[in-house]
């Protein structure tokens, strides 16, 4: 199963999202559910670096991946975080909404 485990502060903004584990809908190579939440975050750490210029704390391995905005971000940019973040967890909840035996989507306050 795949765990989104979405951060939200104690203002309910997006801190950041860590994925783990793998879906097993099928085997390696066939497998749209893994696919899918790969693509919705990748899109994730290349739309905040590239269209808003943000450059989150990500570290990405084998089946593991985090995203965490910095601290220090406030203003315009804060705010299209908050825009992109908000879609993606949009589409992952839209995955485990067709998927739930494969995806489960978590949200936490840290």
């Amino acid at each position: 199963m795949i765990k989104i485990n979405v951060l939200f502060d104690k203002q309910k903004s997006i801190k950041g999202i860590k994925v783990s584990g793998h879906a097993g809908y099928k085997k390696s190579g066939e497998d749209i559910v893994c696919a899918g939440v790969s693509a919705l975050t990748y899109t994730l750490l290349n739309s905040l670096e590239t269209i808003i210029g943000v450059n989150p704390i990500c570290k990405v391995t084998g089946g593991f991946t985090s995203c965490i905005l910095p601290d220090n971000l406030v203003g315009e940019k804060f705010e299209q975080s908050q825009l992109i973040l908000k879609t993606i967890v949009l589409g992952y909840e839209n995955i485990e909404e067709s998927y739930k035996s494969f995806v489960k989507v978590i949200k936490e306050e840290v």
